[in-house]
C-alpha cells in the first residue's frame, strides 16, 4: 500500500511538473509571439513614417513646381511689359515722325 501511494504521489508530482513545464513553455511561446507582434507593429509604424515622408517630399515638389510656374508667369509679364514698352516706344517714335512731317509740311506751305 505504501508503495502504491508513493507511486501515485510521484506520478502526481511528475504530472504537475510536466504541466508547469508545459505552462512555462506556453508562456515563453506567448511572450515570443507578443514580441513578434510588437516588432510587426514597429515595422508598420516605420512604414507609415516612410509614407508620411514621401508625402512631405511630394508636397515640397508640388511647391517647387508652383514656384517655377510663378517665376515663368513673372517672366512672361516682364517680356510682355518690355514688348509693350517697345511697342509704345515705337508708336511714340512713329507719332513723333508724323508730327515732324506735319510740321515740315506746314512750314513748307507757310
Amino acid at each position: 500500500m505504501g508503495d502504491r501511494e508513493s507511486s501515485e504521489i510521484g506520478e502526481r508530482q511528475s504530472s504537475a511538473a510536466g504541466e508547469r513545464e508545459s505552462s512555462e513553455m506556453g508562456e515563453r511561446e506567448r511572450e515570443r509571439e507578443r514580441e513578434r507582434e510588437r516588432e510587426r507593429e514597429r515595422e508598420r509604424e516605420r512604414e507609415r513614417e516612410r509614407e508620411r515622408e514621401r508625402e512631405r517630399e511630394r508636397e515640397r515638389e508640388r511647391e517647387r513646381e508652383r514656384e517655377r510656374e510663378r517665376e515663368r508667369e513673372r517672366e512672361r509679364e516682364r517680356e510682355s511689359s518690355e514688348m509693350g514698352e517697345r511697342q509704345s516706344s515705337a508708336a511714340g517714335e512713329r507719332e513723333r515722325e508724323r508730327s515732324a512731317a506735319r510740321d515740315r509740311e506746314s512750314s513748307a506751305m507757310g
